[in-house]
C-alpha cells in the first residue's frame, strides 16, 4: 500500500511540475489528475478533475479528449459502486471511439479493464445489457450530461 500510496504521489507531483503555468494545459490533465485520485479513492476530487477535463475537451471540441474522460468517469463511478452508471458511461465512450476512429491503445484498454472490472462482472445480466445498449444509443451531448450527474460519494 505504502509503495501505491508513494507512486501516485510521485506521478501527482510531476503532473502538477509539467502543468503549472499552462492554463489550459493544466486543465487537459484533469482526466490524468482524475484517475490518480480516484486510485486514492479520493473521489470527491476525482470527479471534479474529470468535470473540469470534460468541460474544457467539449469546449474545443476534442472528442478523443472527450472519449479519454467519459472513460475515467466510468472507472470512478465503478470504484464508487454504481456499476450501471459505470457501464452506460463505458459504452457512450466506446461508441464514441468507434465514430471517431480512435481505438484505445492496448495498455490503455487493459487499464480501463482493470477500472471496470467490478462493472464488467454484470455485463451479462440484463440490467448490465440494459446499461451498456443505454450508452451506445445516448448521444454525446447526453453523455457527457449523464458524466456531470449525481458526484459519487467522497
Amino acid at each position: 500500500m505504502y509503495a501505491l500510496r508513494k507512486a501516485c504521489h510521485l506521478e501527482l507531483a510531476a503532473l502538477k511540475d509539467a502543468c503549472s503555468g499552462y492554463g489550459n494545459a493544466r486543465k487537459a490533465g484533469g482526466a490524468d489528475l482524475g484517475h490518480i485520485y480516484c486510485k486514492q479513492s479520493k473521489f470527491a476530487a476525482s470527479h471534479a478533475a474529470f468535470r473540469e477535463a470534460l468541460e474544457l475537451c467539449t469546449e474545443l471540441g476534442h472528442r478523443r479528449g472527450i472519449a479519454r474522460t467519459l472513460e475515467g468517469t466510468a472507472c470512478l463511478v465503478a470504484a464508487s459502486g454504481d456499476t450501471a452508471r459505470a457501464l452506460t458511461l463505458a459504452a457512450a465512450a466506446d461508441h464514441l471511439r468507434n465514430q471517431i476512429g480512435a481505438p484505445l491503445p492496448p495498455a490503455e484498454r487493459n487499464k480501463l479493464e482493470g477500472g471496470l472490472s467490478a462493472a464488467r462482472e454484470m455485463r451479462d445480466s440484463r440490467k448490465g445489457e440494459a446499461a451498456w445498449e443505454k450508452g451506445l444509443e445516448m448521444p454525446l451531448q447526453a453523455a457527457i450530461l449523464f458524466a456531470f450527474e449525481q458526484p459519487p460519494l467522497s
